[in-house]
């Protein structure tokens, strides 16, 4: 994706991220393209905002994830 692609996909009425299913994982995962690893080190960096852990993957791993 291109850079500030995923910040604009998540508005600010975004649902939060959560872990607590593996469902939610993978759709996280796909929605974010990251690995669940990746997934879970952003969420302590940065909670639980879709935009600050896009932003946060954008920053630490490139235009994608894995």
């Amino acid at each position: 994706m291109p850079d500030g692609t995923r910040m604009q996909r998540f508005g600010s009425e975004a649902p939060r991220v959560t872990l607590g299913r593996e469902s939610d994982v993978e759709r996280w995962c796909a929605q974010l393209s990251c690995t669940e690893a990746q997934l879970q080190r952003a969420i302590k960096v940065v909670g639980s905002s879709p935009a600050e852990i896009a932003d946060h993957l954008r920053r630490k791993y490139g235009s994608r994830g894995r």
